[in-house]
């Protein structure tokens, strides 16, 4: 019952990609993962090929909620057993998203595992006002041992806002919108968030194109590289 979907750095068109030198994961980790394959760890969805992020958002089953699955896979990964199903269960490699809203919710796995968005597409929008991105860094030896938060080649098209307004990310290693390209005709908005005991905050190579609005009005960085 596990998602058939395998991202290869050889085809882009099955990850998002225009070319195979836009393929990220390839070098080693914390910044990738050190492969030119990867497999989708996460569970198929009414017995069919898929997983929801790797469904098309107009095939995902009515009461399938991505972003509530996402919040639930994230949170859930500390109660894995197995480490490498663990830190796999975190990585969202080519998803394909439609409406993805995380607004006000709390993802704390509890574990040294990085949330990766690399290469996901989200075509609806995205709502994570509020939304606290929390591993408690301050309980490990380094910063470099926390996880990160990876939305590296990640492309947010068509319609719908793009919104972490007031979103906290504490005691991260990093938040990555490396090469993203976010493109939307509504607002695109990072308003009063919060990025405290980070490492690097990157926005490197990253494209903005809205018809609506770009802020980053009162962003606070606190402690972060």
């Amino acid at each position: 019952s596990t998602c058939s979907y395998t991202a290869r750095k050889g085809d882009p068109s099955n990850w998002h990609g225009d070319e195979p030198d836009d393929w990220l994961l390839d070098s080693e980790p914390p910044v990738g993962l050190g492969q030119d394959v990867w497999e989708c760890p996460h569970d198929a969805i009414g017995g069919g090929e898929y997983c929801a992020f790797h469904t098309d958002p107009e095939d995902v089953p009515d009461g399938v909620d991505e972003g509530e699955l996402f919040v639930e896979t994230v949170n859930d990964a500390s109660a894995v057993d197995d480490e490498e199903v663990a830190r796999r269960k975190k990585q969202f490699i080519g998803a394909t998203f439609g409406a993805f809203d995380i607004k006000g919710v709390t993802l704390d796995a509890g574990d040294d595992h990085h949330i990766r968005f690399d290469n996901a597409t989200f075509t609806k929008g995205v709502r994570a006002d509020d939304a606290v991105f929390n591993h408690g860094a301050e309980e490990r030896e380094s910063d470099r041992d926390a996880p990160a938060v990876c939305f590296e080649g990640s492309t947010f098209r068509d319609a719908g806002e793009v919104l972490f307004g007031s979103a906290e990310f504490e005691d991260v290693s990093e938040v990555s919108f490396k090469n993203a390209r976010i493109n939307t005709d509504r607002p695109i908005g990072f308003e009063e968030s919060t990025f405290r005991n980070t490492g690097d905050v990157v926005f490197s190579g990253v494209q903005f194109r809205t018809e609506g609005t770009l802020s980053f009005t009162n962003v606070t960085f606190d402690n972060s590289g």
